[in-house]
This record gives structure tokens, C-alpha cells and sequence, in this order.
């Protein structure tokens, strides 16, 4: 063929636009020039080329399946400053306030020298990572990751992007809430405006915040929508540091700044650790990946250049705001730099118009928060739509889908915020985890095994690529370490027996007891196969209520247990909101009925009869158990009974053989947690996997598929249970929304439902289904509402 145009070179990229919406019709009134396509100049002379030559030849000599075109219509989308205000705003978020206490950690000039540092291998990462988008033809940061590690690589950087940005909102509204109503550390805004009142509750804020301010902006279908919200986020944010550089100013001329550190401090065990802390965090300020792929994809006439261009101007201005805000932080505040600098804004700042600015400084940060908060719901929506509706219509072609993902992540980020107090252990873990993974771990080896598919790195691209992948890996590790070390440390069964050490750090004592008890048990692949563990995990259980009932009679006949109380108190509002409160956690305690399949379909001579037999010695076992531990444990302490009754038998309980009998109740119900725990892990990791593996052959018959799957859902509650510290919130929540659905709600539906297809039911069971189902969402409602209005404010 004689052609006319010119060859693309190796290292060339173009998406040609059409100008003109009639490729491909059939409308004789078309004119010659309507279906000429114009090709950009490669070599400085405009090319031309007929769409009727591509149809006659298009088998000779073209084949378009190599080349990187995208033909459609005119196509509108974000420019340039568009995409950096919103890749910016990905980037800046609570982290910004983080980064000064980084600075007192490492001083003064290793601090800046980081920032700029992981602000330039950040920037190449980004463009590592929009090569292999474009050369993958990917719309997501799964696909790319998929083409170059496969699919189970996919998953994990899904959940990594769900878990990191889940968390990030989540700390946004832990800091609003703190910020408006005030939290242990500060007096909120509000109380200082409008003085104590229903307007200062932390959850009502946080709530009313949510639905009046963020839901309408996360309902939005296209990022491209929230340029000019993230304008003025950035623009917020700059205010920030324009006051904190101006208060900085200020207090040098006046000469009332100490000399700062400039290196980082050796000089104690806890200071190396606390550096060991803040090497993750660090890293953690610039990821902003999971919102590359849609930011380029709606960037208007894109291209590699074009947005390697946005990712330059980003990197220099979040350098110049994070340096900016480090120092400044640092210098005001010296030593005494809070992990949230923000917290530092309440104190009078030493200058004139000192409570204006730190209004400005609070109130700003919240607005920047709520324009920075849709951006990262973006990814995290359409993440979890590709993870848990695969296959199905593109996200923006259902509304209703996209209107009902907002919806409950909304509700789970607000449900996460009421959880989690601190947002300072959030940033530790989801920087040394799911944050470098995200940034540097997973673009580096993108472009390591892409590039050995013809898409070839430099020498120099390629040894940046190993750098980042290593030092990555460093710090994710070192980070993970100095988290655990540098946890706070509680009195507990070792440190009773061994002393204090390495042993009794909480969080090493629970990665052992995960890696050497529970994983080995986690990996078997029947639940037949812990009938044994289970019947040891009953017979703890069994002890501990002998234990109990023993220690009872005792004190009965001694005399010393006061008279128990045989009804409600309906004396106060507290005591009511109580008993709302509790109603959930009775429902929650016979929820078992997940995992009634799995025994069914591994019950030796399987009927429906022999599994009803099964369930009313269960019944009968566990209300003997219930029973006996509840009135002992309420006879044994009255009045001073603990959420947890566990941490009642810290103390003497009055009688011979205490202590003994306190380590038997201690240890023997750690060791019933372990055995218990597989029996339950068995139904989620059977559930995740119908869930993301659809349609792949049975769990059963994928031994490797089994073991990765426990391996990652064992990290993941690994890593949960460093972030949540309280159980009985937890138990209250829970009990009051999934496991009355799973227990009750779901049940009487499923006969409500198919007895009408068929399945009879009688008339007393059909009442009793009834009775079930409506008993079961009240007892949601007034678990719910208890909960809300037992929540006291801080000030309370």
C-alpha cells in the first residue's frame, strides 16, 4: 500500500478525537470531507486519511487492535486545572495536619528533605502508572494492576483501595465531629459559640453534616463534576497555610520561636520508636493513585503528555503546601506539636486577632474536608461497584445502583466514624499497608512486569521502579513494627506472670496467637473437620460457668452477694436508654445461622429432621449456658457488673484460691475464643468468596484459592482489631442491624415468602413467622434509636 501518513515511534502515544459524529453512518448526503479523519502531526506536516480507504483496506494493511486510538464523538471533560485541583484534592486531605508532628519527629531538615523527596518518587509513580494505563487500554486502577499481576492481584489492590479510602473519610468525619463539637482534648467550635446544647452532640453534627453538605456532592455521577469543589478545597487549604505561615512570621520577628531540631532525636527508645511510627505517614501524604484512571479519563483531549503535565503541576503544589504547613506547624508549636496540629489552633496563639484566626484555621479546615470528602467517595464507589457488581452495566448507566452505593457507604463511613476515636492510629496502619501498596508497591511492579511484555523501561525508569518497590516494602514493614512496638501497653495474664517485655505487647501477642493458633485451624477446608475444637470450645465455655456458678454459691452461702434487682429500672432516662441498648445484644447472642448450611451439608445421613434434633440440643445447651453465666455473673458483682464481665475477675472476688480461679476464667476463655473463631471465619471466607470469585469452580476444589483467601481476610481482622478498641460498641450496632437480620428478619422472609410458592406453613407458624419478623424490626428501631441517645456528648 502506498500510505500516507506517518509511522508512530515506540515512545509516541495519541488518542485521536473525531470531529465529527457521523464515523461509521450511512447518510448519502455525507461529503468527502466529513469522513476524513485528522491525524496529529508526528513529524511537523498535517496528515490526512479517507475513512472510505480504511474500509477497503482495512484487512491489508491496518490492524487497529495495535493501536492506541480511541475513536467517538466530540468528548467533553476537565481541563488541565480541572484535573489538578482534583488530583490535588485526592492528595490533600487530613493528612496535611499530620505532617508537623512528622516534622518535630524528624526535624527540621530530614523532614523537608522527605517531603520533597516522596513528593518527586510520588509524581514518577503517577507517571509510571499512566503509561501502563494507556498501553493496557485501562479504565481503572484494577485493570491495569490485572493486566500486569493477574486477577487475584486485582482483588487485593481493590480492597486496599477500599480500605484506605474508607478510612480516610472515615477520619474526615472523626475531625469534624471533634472539631465542631469538641472532643477529650478541645472544646468544639460550636460550644463555643452557642454554648452546650443539642447542636454540639459529635454523631448529630457529624450526621447532619453527612446528609446536608456531603451526600448531595457524592451523588454525583462524574469527577469531572467536582472541579470547581475542588478548587475551592485547594484554595481552603491554602488559606490554611497562608494563616500558619503569617502566625510563623509574626512570632520570628518577635523572637518568641525556640530553636527548632534539625535532626532526628536518638537519644531514647521511645523516640526511635515514634520515628519508626512516622516513616508511613510520610509516605502516606501523597497517594492519590486510585484516582488517576478517572481523572485521565475524563481530562479533555488526553493524553500521557497531557496528564503526566497535571501530575508535575499537582506534585509541586502539594510539595509547596505540605512544606509549607510542616514548617510552619512545627515552628509554631515546637515540642509541644499535637498528632492533629489542628488541636494546637485552640490555644490563644500569642498574637493579636489570635481567636479570629484560629476560627478561620478550624472552621476553613472543615470546609476543605467537605470538598475533599466526594472526591475519594469517587474511587471508592466506583472500586467497590467494579469489586461487588462485576459484570453488570457500567456504574453511570444505573442511576438507582449508583444513588444505593452511595447510600450505604455513606452509612458504613458514618458507622466506621462512631467507632474509631483516633485518627492518628488510622494514618499509622493504612500508611504502612494499604497506602504504600497503593502509591508505590503495586505502580512499581506494574511497571516491572509490563515492561517485560514489550513495554520496555529505561535503565534508569527501571531502577527507579526496583528503588520504589524496595524501599516500599522497608517501610511498610519497618512501619508495621514500629506500630506494633510503640502501642500502648495494658496489664494483662503475661505481664502478671513474666513481668514486662517484648511478650505482653498486645498487638505481638495477637499476631502470634493469629500465625501459630488460628491460622492452622483458619486453613482447613470442612467445617466437619472442627467438630473436635468445637466441642473443646464448649467444654471452656462449660467451665467458665462452673467457675462462675461455683464462686456464686459460695458467696450465697457466706452471705456477702447484696439482694439482686428482679425487674427493669425505669427510675432515670439513663437507665431506659439502657435497656433500649441492651435489647440488640440479647437478640445477637443465638445468631448462629450462617453457618446452619455448611453443618447441614456435611451432617452424616443429612435430614431435616436429624438437623432439627441438632438445633434443639443446641437451643436447650446454650440457654443452660446463657442462663447460668448471666445470674452468676449479676449475683457475683451487682451493680458494678462490667460490659465485658471478663474484666470483673481482674479483681479478688472475696473467697480462697482467687487468683487461681481468676487465670482458669482468664485463659480458658482465650483459648474458647481460639477454638470458636475458625468455626465462624469458615462462613466468611465462604461468603467473600461467592461474593468475588462468582461463578469460579467451588472453594473446595481450589486449594490455593482457599489459602490466599484466608491468609488475606485473616490480615484484614488482624488489622481491624488494632483499630477498634472497644467491643461492646461493636456488639450494640452489630446487634442491633445484622444479626437481627440474619437471625430473624431474613428467616420469617425466606417462610413468609416460599409458602406461598408451595412450601406450606401452618397457621401457628405462619403467626409465629409474623411474629418473628415484626418483633425483629422493632427490636432494630429501638436498638438503633437506643444507641443514637444513650451517645452522651463530650462535655457530659
Amino acid at each position: 500500500m502506498d500510505s500516507n501518513y506517518s509511522a508512530l515511534t515506540k515512545n509516541s502515544f495519541v488518542e485521536l478525537q473525531m470531529h465529527d459524529e457521523n464515523f461509521g453512518s450511512t447518510n448519502p448526503r455525507s461529503s468527502p470531507e466529513d469522513s476524513i479523519l485528522k491525524l496529529i502531526p508526528i513529524d511537523g506536516e498535517e496528515r490526512h486519511l479517507k475513512l472510505q480507504d480504511l474500509d477497503n483496506e482495512l484487512d491489508d494493511d491496518i490492524d487497529f487492535d495495535n493501536l492506541p486510538l480511541i475513536f467517538g464523538g466530540k468528548k467533553t471533560g476537565s481541563g488541565i486545572y480541572g484535573a489538578v485541583f482534583n488530583l490535588t484534592t485526592s492528595i490533600i486531605g487530613a493528612g496535611i495536619m499530620a505532617l508537623p508532628a512528622t516534622m518535630k519527629v524528624l526535624g527540621l531538615g530530614l523532614g523537608f528533605v522527605l517531603i520533597i523527596f516522596m513528593g518527586i518518587l510520588s509524581e514518577f509513580s503517577v507517571e509510571l502508572l499512566v503509561r501502563f494505563t494507556v498501553q493496557c487500554k485501562a479504565s481503572s486502577y484494577g485493570e491495569v494492576v490485572q493486566a500486569a499481576c493477574g486477577r487475584p492481584a486485582k482483588i487485593l489492590s481493590e480492597i486496599c483501595i477500599i480500605v484506605n479510602n474508607a478510612g480516610v473519610l472515615v477520619v474526615y468525619l472523626i475531625i469534624i465531629g471533634d472539631v465542631m463539637s469538641g472532643s477529650l482534648r478541645h472544646v468544639g467550635v460550636f460550644d463555643q459559640w452557642l454554648g452546650n446544647g443539642v447542636w454540639d452532640h459529635r454523631k448529630l453534627v457529624i450526621l447532619v453534616v453527612l446528609v446536608i453538605f456531603l451526600a448531595p456532592l457524592c451523588a454525583l455521577e462524574k469527577i469531572d463534576s467536582l472541579s470547581l469543589t475542588s478548587a475551592a478545597s485547594v484554595a481552603l487549604a491554602v488559606v490554611f497555610v497562608l494563616v500558619a505561615f503569617l502566625v510563623t512570621v509574626i512570632k520570628l520577628f518577635e523572637g518568641t520561636i525556640e530553636a527548632p531540631r534539625m535532626t532526628p532525636d536518638f537519644g531514647s527508645k521511645q523516640a526511635i520508636l515514634d520515628l519508626l511510627v512516622v516513616i508511613p505517614i510520610m509516605s502516606n501524604a501523597y497517594v492519590c493513585h486510585f484516582n488517576v484512571q478517572p481523572i485521565y479519563n475524563e481530562l479533555e483531549g488526553r493524553s500521557p503528555q497531557k496528564m503526566n503535565q497535571v501530575g508535575r503541576i499537582t506534585a509541586v503544589l502539594c510539595i509547596v503546601i505540605y512544606a509549607s504547613t510542616a514548617i510552619s506547624g512545627y515552628l509554631l508549636f515546637g515540642k509541644n506539636t499535637e498528632a492533629d496540629v489542628l488541636t494546637n489552633f485552640d490555644k490563644d496563639l500569642g498574637i493579636r486577632f489570635s481567636s479570629a484566626l484560629n476560627y478561620i484555621v478550624r472552621v476553613g479546615y472543615i470546609f476543605h474536608l467537605i470538598l475533599v470528602f466526594p472526591v475519594i467517595h469517587f474511587s471508592l464507589r466506583k472500586t467497590v461497584d467494579a469489586l461487588v457488581f462485576e459484570g453488570s452495566a457500567p456504574l453511570s448507566e444505573s442511576r438507582k445502583r449508583s444513588f444505593a452505593l452511595t447510600a450505604v457507604l455513606l452509612a458504613l463511613i458514618y458507622f466506621g466514624s462512631t467507632m474509631i476515636p483516633s485518627i492518628w492510629t488510622a494514618f499509622k496502619f493504612t500508611g504502612a499497608t494499604t497506602a504504600v501498596s497503593l502509591g508505590f508497591i503495586f505502580p512499581a511492579l506494574i511497571a516491572l512486569r509490563l515492561s517485560k511484555k514489550g513495554h520496555g523501561l529505561t535503565w534508569v525508569e527501571k531502577l527507579l521502579s526496583w528503588f520504589m518497590l524496595i524501599l516500599a516494602i522497608i517501610v511498610s514493614i519497618v512501619g508495621v513494627l514500629g506500630n506494633v512496638y510503640s502501642s500502648l501497653r495494658h496489664v494483662g495474664v503475661f505481664d502478671q506472670w513474666l513481668g514486662n517485655g517484648v511478650w505482653d505487647h498486645r498487638k505481638l501477642v495477637i499476631l502470634v496467637v493469629l500465625v501459630i493458633f488460628l491460622a492452622p485451624l483458619c486453613a482447613l477446608e470442612k467445617i466437619d473437620s472442627l467438630s473436635l475444637t468445637s466441642a473443646a470450645s464448649v467444654a471452656l465455655a462449660v467451665v467458665f460457668v462452673l467457675v462462675a456458678f461455683l464462686v456464686t454459691v459460695i458467696k450465697l452461702f457466706e452471705g456477702t452477694i447484696e439482694a439482686p434487682r428482679m425487674t427493669p429500672d425505669f427510675g432515670s432516662k439513663q437507665a431506659i436508654l439502657d435497656l433500649l441498648v441492651v435489647i440488640p445484644i440479647m437478640s445477637n447472642a443465638y445468631v448462629c445461622h450462617f453457618n446452619v448450611q455448611p453443618i447441614y451439608n456435611e451432617l452424616e445421613g443429612r435430614s431435616p429432621q436429624k438437623m432439627n434434633q441438632v438445633g434443639r440440643i443446641t437451643a436447650v445447651l446454650c440457654i443452660v449456658i446463657y442462663a447460668s453465666t448471666a445470674i452468676s455473673g449479676y449475683l457475683l458483682f451487682g451493680k458494678n457488673t462490667e460490659a465485658d464481665v471478663l474484666t470483673n475477675f481482674d479483681k479478688d472476688l472475696g473467697i480462697r484460691f482467687s487468683t487461681a480461679l481468676n487465670y482458669i476464667v482468664r485463659v480458658g476463655y482465650i483459648f474458647h475464643l481460639i477454638l470458636v473463631f475458625p468455626v465462624i471465619h469458615f462462613s466468611l471466607r465462604q461468603t467473600v468468596d461467592a461474593l468475588v470469585f462468582e461463578g469460579s469452580a467451588p472453594l473446595s476444589e481450589s486449594r490455593k484459592r482457599s489459602l490466599a483467601l484466608t491468609a488475606v481476610l485473616l490480615a484484614l481482622i488482624y488489622f481491624g482489631s488494632t483499630m477498634i478498641p472497644s467491643i461492646w460498641t461493636a456488639f450494640k450496632f452489630t446487634g442491633a442491624t445484622t444479626a437481627v437480620s440474619l437471625g430473624f428478619i431474613f428467616p420469617s422472609l425466606i417462610a413468609l415468602r416460599l409458602s406461598k410458592k408451595g412450601h406450606g406453613l401452618t397457621w401457628v407458624e405462619k403467626l409465629l413467622s409474623w411474629f418473628m419478623l415484626i418483633l425483629a424490626i422493632i427490636v432494630s428501631i429501638v436498638g438503633v434509636l437506643g444507641n443514637v441517645y444513650s451517645l452522651k456528648s463530650k462535655s457530659e
